[in-house]
């Protein structure tokens, strides 16, 4: 399940986001970790992500899928701080 998610484009936050988004709305119960490309060392989103607005509203949206995981609620709250920063 893993490969369908990131495919050729495990660097591309949009792609990702929007494949996990998909799976999840079909009704697979795919693992949220899949986001973690995304983070530092530190376990925090990359800064250099604030610039991608697309990537950002795909994670926004994949968040709002959330089943209780910490990781798509950090997701939600970074993407929604950062896009509507802008």
């Amino acid at each position: 399940m893993k490969s369908s998610i990131h495919g050729d484009c495990d660097e591309d936050l949009y792609e990702v986001a929007l494949r996990f988004r998909l799976l999840r709305q079909e009704g697979y119960t795919l693992p949220a970790d899949v986001l973690n490309n995304f983070k530092n060392k530190e376990g925090k989103f990359k800064q250099n992500l604030r610039e991608d607005i697309r990537g950002l509203m795909g994670l926004y949206e994949a968040s709002q899928l959330s089943i209780g995981e910490d990781i798509l609620e950090e997701a939600g709250n970074f993407s929604s701080l950062l896009l509507n920063a802008t």
